[in-house]
């Protein structure tokens, strides 16, 4: 991923802060986001599945808000994701982790009460920029960290929906359309690790949009 990707994010964030308090309605909301996210696995044996994978840490989303009176509004964000899923092989004591860190521009729609509470879908295409592979059997652990791997596609693309629960707090779940893996990787080895294994990422999220501009998002001031 190019230096210019960085800039134009930086330059996004800037122009959305400046545009925020020129008086246009337009607001900026940020804060953190706690996700529970599942593999959708195709392509292995049935003795193995996927579990829960809860990351607290590290996920965050800035969003620009757009309302165009009291019961339709848009968003355009930046955000940054630990995403993944957990591979465990029932008959054995193998287990593997997989993740990404990825950098995502959201843009949605919100319909229903812009102070009250809302719902609000869209499309996020996210470029991962740092893989994680961890892998544990018995009492032995791996861990294989890279960045702008070539294991993964060089962009993801995702749909997601939620709810608002103004102010503040949100519930959302996201599906993948984008396979995890990038099945023609081919190792240092000649081999291709993940050509059978199909992969795509659904999460539940909470989002805790905690602060509007430069106040708490629950203050009444």
């Amino acid at each position: 991923m190019s230096k210019s990707f960085y800039v134009f994010i930086l330059i996004l964030l800037m122009s959305l802060r400046v545009y925020s308090q020129t008086g246009n309605r337009v607001y900026i909301t940020y804060g953190p986001e706690v996700i529970m996210s599942f593999g959708l696995i195709d392509g292995i044996n049935d003795d193995a599945g996927t579990v829960m994978r809860f990351t607290p840490a590290f996920n965050f989303a800035v969003q620009a808000n757009k309302d165009f009176g009291k019961h339709f509004g848009l968003t355009l964000g930046v955000t940054v994701h630990n995403s993944g899923f957990i591979l465990n092989y029932s008959d054995t004591s193998l287990r593997y982790k997989f993740r990404t860190y990825n950098v995502g521009i959201p843009v949605a729609i919100k319909l229903g009460n812009m102070n009250k509470g809302y719902f609000y879908m869209g499309y996020e295409p996210e470029f991962p920029v740092g893989y994680r592979e961890k892998k544990y059997i018995y009492n032995d652990e791996s861990d294989f960290k890279e960045w702008f791997s070539d294991r993964t596609p060089v962009v993801y693309h995702s749909v997601f929906a939620g709810y608002n629960f103004a102010p503040g707090v949100g519930v959302k779940i996201k599906y993948y359309l984008s396979e995890f893996f990038n099945r023609d990787f081919v190792d240092s080895a000649g081999n291709k690790p993940y050509k059978n294994l199909k992969v795509n990422v659904l999460y539940l999220a909470f989002d805790f949009m905690l602060f509007r501009n430069n106040k708490f998002a629950f203050s009444k001031n």
